[in-house]
């Protein structure tokens, strides 16, 4: 039941976040308050954290929106995002390795995709356009996660996150004209 609460909270806040409407940061706060739940019951423990962290970050990000709404999306230097994206796949590599807990596929998803997520929604709150790039990634690695941990729901949630990401990432790369961060 909170599993498929979170589905739908989350597919609304995507949904709406990517056709910028600021009204999609308060769904994440729902789908983040449920999927708590459900990575809890799952034993997904950054997965839990980073819902913690979500609730945080669309608060955040409803009030940067409310605050910013009429400003256009903005580019941020390729090289930028490149460097941010090997520092969390080497922070993630040293944590899996170091904390005993942590071993295996799973966890390394679990890991990484925690920190590209904490990294994707900040970005997507000061309306960095590569956030959309990110969420791309991250939707392929989490759907490999769910596969494994046969979490199926969220799974087809996954696959519909992806779309909504490709488009979104397609869209307002087209849209709008950048600002260079």
């Amino acid at each position: 039941m909170f599993e498929i609460g979170a589905v739908i909270t989350t597919l609304l806040c995507v949904y709406l976040l990517n056709r910028k409407k600021t009204l999609g940061w308060l769904f994440g706060i729902f789908g983040a308050a449920l999927f708590f739940i459900v990575f809890i019951q799952e034993d997904l423990l950054f997965q839990s954290g980073l819902q913690v962290v979500y609730l945080a970050q669309s608060v955040y990000g409803w009030w940067s929106w409310k605050k910013e709404d009429k400003k256009k999306p903005k580019m941020m230097d390729n090289w930028i995002v490149a460097i941010a994206i090997v520092e969390v796949l080497v922070i993630s590599a040293v944590l899996v390795s170091i904390i005993p807990s942590l071993s295996g596929l799973g966890a390394f998803l679990d890991v990484l995709t925690t920190l590209l997520a904490l990294l994707a929604t900040y970005y997507l709150s000061k309306k960095i356009i590569q956030s959309w790039y990110l969420w791309v990634l991250i939707n392929i690695l989490m759907l490999a996660l769910f596969i494994l941990q046969g979490l199926w729901i969220a799974t087809g949630m996954e696959i519909i996150l992806l779309i909504i990401a490709i488009n979104a990432s397609i869209n307002w790369t087209k849209e709008f004209k950048y600002e260079k961060v």
